[in-house]
């Protein structure tokens, strides 16, 4: 069944009460999802479990590495041939950021990975989840066609990965602990193509983060991503203000798809739009929302603000549980629900 609303402002609310029902939605969501990209495949259950398959994508030369200075000199020398290169990373924790320098990737075509395929192995970090006087990412990315994989990213004052390039691949990376948002698509950039960030797990593990001002992916001006197979947990703020989304897309971005992620005890799930920042069309579908409702500002579980009527946005089979608000919209716009 499909239904088309057009509405100024309509609000859906939570009808499931129990938590059984997330439990098994859980099970059945993680053993029969799977996805397949460039050689790479999860579910929902290896994410949360980290069992998650190793990527197999090498590109042009390849190094391995084992300190943090053969790390930064690897990327230094993929910048300066122009890129066309695999850096395989052996297991260690790397302190690879500061608040004075971070990994900056200008070059095409780079894989940047762990030996072992194993993400808990090699960490890769800053100087703290704190604030800083000047900008701490662990990796800024302006480089086309660049894959992330297996791999740990934390511990900085702002984010994991800052991009501005386009057709990033992030596959199997555990992000946490980040003092702002931990995937942020760069505000000064045009704009940011094709991005697929899959099989991979965003979170706080003390259940709550440092300050408000903090999310899972967090872009601008993205076009044509697809979010999916990725766990969300407690990104919830812990006083001030309400936290940002688990996934959010707005300021000019366009017809992205977010599909068959879990996201867990979130101040706010997903996102398209916010303020007179708009996010035109997309696709959220066969997503599951949960939230127990002991944050402090536990909010909405799918919001849509100042979305265009001129590109509607479909939401299907989507699963928003407990949350004390289930779907927000702000301003007329088209929304498509499709109900099986």
């Amino acid at each position: 069944m499909i239904k088309k609303i057009i509405a100024p402002r309509t609000r859906f609310y939570n009808s499931i009460k129990h938590f059984k029902f997330f439990m098994v939605f859980t099970l059945l969501f993680s053993s029969v999802l799977t996805v397949n990209a460039q050689l790479c495949s999860c579910t929902i259950q290896e994410v949360q479990q980290n069992t998650v398959t190793p990527c197999n994508v090498t590109i042009g030369k390849t190094v391995t590495v084992s300190t943090t200075f053969e790390i930064r000199n690897a990327i230094n020398q993929a910048n300066s041939s122009g890129g066309n290169m695999t850096i395989l990373i052996a297991d260690g924790s790397y302190q690879i950021a500061s608040s004075t320098s971070y990994p900056y990737i200008t070059g095409n075509n780079i894989v940047i990975k762990s030996l072992s395929g194993k993400r808990d192995q090699v960490i890769l970090s800053g100087g703290g989840m704190k604030p800083t006087s000047s900008t701490e990412n662990v990796l800024g990315i302006a480089g086309n066609h660049i894959t992330i994989a297996d791999l740990t990213i934390q511990d900085c004052g702002n984010h994991g990965i800052q991009v501005s390039g386009h057709h990033l691949f992030v596959h199997n990376v555990h992000f946490k602990n980040t003092y702002e948002q931990m995937l942020k698509g760069a505000t000064d950039a045009n704009r940011i193509d094709s991005a697929i960030v899959q099989c991979s797990l965003f979170e706080y593990p003390n259940g709550i983060g440092p300050n408000y001002y903090i999310g899972g992916l967090d872009i601008h001006k993205g076009t044509n991503w697809t979010v999916r197979d990725n766990m969300f947990k407690n990104i919830k703020s812990p006083s001030g203000s309400v936290a940002e989304h688990a996934i959010h897309f707005w300021n000019q971005s366009s017809d992205n798809l977010i599909e068959r992620n879990v996201i867990i005890n979130c101040d706010r799930g997903i996102g398209f739009g916010l303020g007179n920042s708009p996010s035109q069309g997309g696709i959220i579908r066969n997503n599951m929302i949960y939230n127990d409702g002991l944050g402090v500002f536990s909010d909405v579980g799918i919001g849509l603000e100042n979305s265009p009527i001129l590109k509607s946005i479909t939401i299907q089979s989507s699963w928003l549980i407990k949350m004390p608000l289930n779907i927000d919209l702000l301003e007329q716009q088209m929304l498509i629900l499709e109900i099986i």
